[in-house]
């Protein structure tokens, strides 16, 4: 039913970015926060890459997937399309001309191609099926961009032919962090900011860290974190004589794994009469290199368990059915609050994790233990060493970890809140 304070024409065009279908249930937020708009709007929607006939299940009936909506960046010809746009779009040539020292960089003159191109494709898409189209009322319509990238670009641009539209985007972390990026470059940032109505982050520091690079932003920033479903069960601690770690992310170099595999061994090597295991969760491009060296160099009492990607379902699960007495997440950025982390804590584990990001936001409430931004293999051992030989501290913190979950962490909490804070922009 729609929710009775939102105008029975009201619609919501969403576009989720690199969400694919077919991988819908690995991306869980998407879906909730998805079910909550539904109850808001009377239409949601959804345009996603790459597009299928097929809906992803557990859906409202007024979220709609248009099956025209089929741009594909990752294939052949989606490639082609994105060097054709961006060779004849001004967009290129303007930006060159404001920002020449993206010829000094191969990576960020690619990535300026890339999103001029996907700019330019989505602008084009968007123009002919929704804004030159009269079922849609572009008075009662609110366009929101998950990341606030070239989607978000290309309705900006839009906008000032339609200015009555409204636009909104979250930002999440890639997306605005520029020292992630060749030459600390992000293209059109001023533009994109400039265009867009109300940005949403996941984190007070990704608002700040913003609002400090761009005060022009400080009146339309908010924080609206993503949150998770809370389980109803605690994580149940090892009596066996066991330590067990689990850390969870994609294994690149920005998320540390090899940091925390080089610690747990040092540990190991350092108390050889105590035996250890750790699982990883996840996968990328530096797992081999991390499984090999962990063959050459881990000590007989420790053992190792790499799970790769699996739904976040079945993290609740392994969470559920095996003993887990720390939780370490060691990544070198982080733009919001770390779902792995918050997922641990939901389950009572305690957290060991660098201060990064929105992290020590999640550390407030005597969950777990944080380290400097750069811990090194010496910190980590010794933070693991002081945690585990404080049962009582231990205890403390898987208490308080899940009732901070309970009170600050929960997914349908946080969705209702941002679909009501939507409305407002409406009956603003």
């Amino acid at each position: 039913m729609v929710n009775s304070r939102v105008k029975k024409t009201s619609i919501l065009v969403l576009h989720a970015g690199h969400y694919p279908y077919e991988k819908w249930d690995d991306h869980p937020f998407i879906g909730k926060e998805l079910r909550a708009l539904a109850a808001y709007f009377e239409r949601v929607i959804v345009l996603c890459y790459p597009a299928r006939d097929k809906r992803p299940s557990g859906v409202h009936g007024n979220i709609e997937f248009p099956p025209k909506y089929n741009i594909n960046p990752n294939g052949f010809l989606g490639k082609l399309q994105i060097v054709l746009f961006s060779i004849i779009s001004p967009l290129t040539y303007c930006e060159i001309y404001r920002t020449p020292k993206i010829f000094t960089s191969f990576n960020a003159f690619m990535y300026l191609l890339r999103f001029v191109g996907l700019t330019e494709i989505n602008k084009k898409w968007l123009k002919k099926n929704i804004f030159n189209r009269s079922e849609y009322n572009l008075d009662t319509t609110i366009f929101y961009t998950f990341n606030l990238d070239r989607e978000a670009m290309a309705l900006g641009l839009l906008k000032e032919k339609w200015p009555e539209i409204k636009l909104i985007s979250r930002a999440r972390g890639f997306d605005f962090q520029e020292e992630r990026y060749s030459l600390s470059y992000i293209p059109f940032r001023e533009s994109t900011l400039k265009n867009v109505d109300h940005i949403y982050f996941l984190s007070d520091y990704g608002k700040d860290y913003m609002v400090e690079r761009y005060p022009q932003i400080t009146g339309k920033s908010s924080v609206s974190p993503r949150g998770i479903d809370i389980p109803n069960f605690i994580n149940p601690q090892s009596n066996d004589g066991v330590i067990r770690f689990v850390s969870c992310s994609n294994v690149i170099p920005l998320k540390r794994v090899d940091l925390i595999a080089e610690s747990i061994v040092e540990l190991a090597r350092q108390f050889p009469r105590q035996n250890y295991k750790w699982t990883h969760i996840g996968d990328g491009v530096e797992l081999d290199r991390i499984v090999n060296m962990i063959k050459r160099i881990s000590p007989n009492n420790l053992q190792c368990t790499f799970l790769g990607r699996i739904p976040n379902k079945s993290v609740i699960d392994h969470y559920r059915n095996n003993s887990v007495d720390l939780f370490i997440h060691m990544s070198r950025m982080e733009g919001g609050r770390p779902s792995a982390i918050q997922e641990a804590l939901s389950c009572g584990i305690p957290v060991l994790a660098a201060n990064v990001g929105g992290v020590s936001e999640l550390m407030t409430k005597n969950v777990g233990l944080m380290l400097p931004a750069d811990p090194g293999v010496k910190d980590i051992v010794s933070a693991i060493s002081c945690l585990l030989n404080n049962d009582e501290q231990l205890f403390e913190y898987r208490r308080n970890s899940q009732i901070f979950a309970q009170k600050e962490l929960d997914a349908k909490n946080n969705c209702r809140s941002f679909a009501e804070h939507l409305t407002r922009i409406f009956s603003g």
